[in-house]
């Protein structure tokens, strides 16, 4: 998880256990799912940059 000020960013499976959880210790104003891109599903899988 990755903290800036008063956001976080998350990266997990399942999103929606995620956010059950965190909802249960703190409030949340706002929530933000995004699907990834080919570059980073690249990234993750190969720990290589598309253009190494």
């Amino acid at each position: 998880m990755k903290t800036n000020g008063s956001e976080q960013r998350l990266q997990t499976p399942d999103p929606l256990a995620a956010l059950n959880s965190i909802a249960a210790t703190s409030k949340i104003d706002a929530f933000q799912m995004e699907r990834p891109t080919l570059e980073q599903v690249f990234l993750r899988l190969t720990g290589r940059s598309l253009r190494d």
